[in-house]
């Protein structure tokens, strides 16, 4: 899609001139152009080549306008979600991503959550954040406790099957009491888990710090 617009409007007179047989200087010029237009194209497919073989079917509209996402299971790694976050930060009708089972890690998902952040704040409404069977460690349950923070309409957040620890749990546990004190007024009622590296101290930190509004679950069934 984004080759087939850099083609139309890179020089679009350009076959025009060259179907009229005009003179040998318009001639030049139309090839000229269309040298360029070529060049144009292939600076488009260097500029997707980084992440467009794990992403094979995925548009810029798609990111840039969808309101859920399906992303599961493309071995996403930290570098494809940099690529993907500027797009995903131009969303405003976003609801819910689905984006788990893939390779990336802290890095990865901190680039998504400023992402969204910077979306929310231009009047993004997620509400379904879905990280499951990732890599994911402290580092990233910090990003996602700061974009609940900001993000007042997300109702659901997975973090489970992944690598996040007891400072990753202090983080969420924090942002779970700001809730229970009204510093804060999101919408989250679901947190989920499961499957991570918290042991069972990290685990009852997050249990106590839970207002009765939120079901934090570390077991999905």
């Amino acid at each position: 899609a984004i080759l087939a617009q850099v083609s139309r409007s890179a020089f679009p007179l350009a076959p025009a001139l060259a179907a009229r047989r005009p003179s040998a200087t318009a001639r030049l010029w139309a090839a000229s152009a269309l040298a360029a237009s070529t060049f144009a194209m292939a600076a488009a497919v260097i500029a997707c080549a980084a992440f467009s073989s794990r992403l094979v079917g995925v548009t810029e509209k798609q990111l840039t306008d969808s309101h859920t996402l399906f992303l599961k299971s493309r071995s996403l790694n930290d570098g494809d979600c940099a690529a993907i976050a500027p797009f995903l930060a131009k969303n405003r009708n976003l609801r819910e991503i689905y984006i788990g089972y893939n390779a990336f890690g802290d890095e990865g998902a901190r680039h998504l959550c400023n992402g969204f952040a910077q979306a929310v704040a231009e009047g993004q409404r997620l509400q379904l954040l879905g990280f499951r069977g990732n890599r994911l460690g402290d580092g990233a349950a910090r990003a996602v406790a700061d974009l609940i923070r900001v993000a007042p309409d997300l109702d659901e957040v997975g973090l489970d099957e992944n690598e996040i620890g007891d400072e990753g749990a202090k983080a969420l546990a924090e942002v779970l009491s700001e809730i229970g004190a009204g510093a804060v007024a999101p919408a989250l009622r679901r947190l989920y888990l499961g499957e991570n590296a918290i042991t069972e101290e990290g685990k009852a930190l997050v249990l106590k710090a839970a207002p009765p509004s939120v079901g934090v679950s570390f077991r999905r069934g």
